[in-house]
């Protein structure tokens, strides 16, 4: 078949992604988890990876996109392209797009290996922290009037695929490893799931390492010598460290841990990156709500530093998405953004990128800005925090149109 260049995704052709809760996804921006023949969830507990990577829906979006069609899973790309930003789609066929893939297995994998997390951020959920987890129910399902004991069963099938005992999967694993060329890993934490860095470790000792590249995200929090020392055998790691707020807004947005902890660690991996060249390092600003006015500032303070900056958007939680504030705060945001900076053109570049973005139409905005609101007091009280306090400046832009 010839392919579409215009929409062609080296990721779709050659990548497969090992979702946190147990299941398949095309890649972490899927809007959907792939499916069997029954059209029933893959789970990795009740499905092989091959059966998964032969999946019809995994095939039925790799055709889509090889035609030119705008598949739907992919929606979260379309947006970023249509606000005029690279989408991961485009980062990928940049970076990776030299890759040809071989039928029988994926080149590319992304490996969420579980839910393990020592933070609760705010625009996490429990699938992906098992952090989230009891404030989930407190603030979601308790008020529904659903036992606990029957709720914490949802969350089972992550123990199930994820847990030892489940040796076709990590047998599977290690049988596609000496033909995957890249690997990317995001959260929960990466630092603290011990059967990821025991891959990582047989690609080692199986001289994989030498020739394949690591891209992976941690919120900085976690600093392992072991897991660094694994790191340093790779052909190229790029590492990103999830900072999305200063001081007191890094404590709110990621929940668990502190400000000094994560400063403290980013010196370390920047010193990291500095003594061995095939590590790279930058900060990662997962875009929201809550830190939207505070972008100009986080990328002041790091160029101050020298530390490349790059822009994540939260498209899920759907009610985190910046596209559904009230028009008239949005327009004061955009505003505040437009603002001359001591910022470099790439960063200026960012936050055209990002008003673009805030722009687009977004379906059921009313909706989603009314679960903001009542989320975030609900999650306030619960965590003993206060929005308000912590983010005066966006709190005056956003309070007279603040729903309870």
């Amino acid at each position: 078949m010839d392919k579409n260049k215009n929409l062609y995704c080296v990721w779709a052709d050659s990548g497969l992604a090992l979702h946190n809760s147990g299941r398949a996804l095309l890649c972490c921006h899927s809007r959907s988890y792939l499916k069997d023949e029954k059209g029933q969830d893959i789970h990795w507990h009740s499905h092989s990876l091959d059966h998964a990577w032969q999946s019809q829906t995994r095939l039925e979006i790799q055709q889509a996109l090889d035609q030119g069609i705008r598949h739907q899973n992919c929606q979260a790309c379309w947006d970023e392209e249509d606000s005029g930003r690279p989408s991961r789609r485009i980062e990928h066929n940049r970076i990776n797009g030299h890759i040809v893939c071989e039928s029988n297995q994926p080149r590319m994998l992304d490996l969420k290996l579980g839910n393990t997390c020592n933070l609760a951020c705010r625009h996490c959920w429990p699938e992906v922290s098992s952090k989230w987890i009891n404030d989930y129910y407190e603030i979601s399902v308790r008020p529904q009037g659903v036992p606990k004991d029957q709720y914490l069963r949802r969350w089972d099938s992550i123990q199930l695929s994820y847990n030892r005992d489940n040796s076709r999967l990590w047998q599977d694993l290690q049988r596609w490893m000496p033909n995957v060329n890249h690997i990317d890993i995001f959260g929960a934490e990466p630092m603290l799931l011990s059967r990821l860095w025991e891959i990582l470790d047989y690609c080692v000792i199986t001289r994989n390492s030498d020739r394949q590249t690591l891209h992976i995200n941690t919120n900085a929090t976690i600093w392992n010598e072991q897991y660094i020392k694994t790191l340093r055998s790779f052909k190229e790691v790029q590492l990103d460290l999830s900072i999305d707020g200063l001081g007191p807004h890094f404590d709110y947005i990621r929940y668990g841990e502190t400000w000094s902890t994560a400063e403290r660690n980013i010196e370390r991996f920047v010193d990291l990156a500095k003594q061995n060249a095939t590590i790279s390092v930058a900060i990662c600003i997962t875009v929201c709500i809550l830190n939207i006015w505070y972008v100009p500032a986080i990328l002041e303070y790091f160029q101050t530093k020298n530390i490349g900056v790059f822009i994540n958007l939260v498209h899920i939680p759907e009610y985190l998405n910046v596209r559904c504030l009230p028009d008239r705060a949005k327009a004061e945001i955009i505003s505040h953004l437009d603002r001359p900076r001591q910022i470099d053109d790439f960063a200026q570049r960012l936050l055209d990128q990002l008003k673009n973005f805030m722009n687009l139409p977004y379906p059921n905005s009313q909706d989603h800005w009314r679960e903001f609101c009542n989320k975030t007091q609900a999650i306030d009280r619960l965590r003993s925090q206060d929005f308000a306090s912590t983010f005066p400046e966006l709190n005056g832009i956003l309070r007279s149109h603040w729903q309870d």
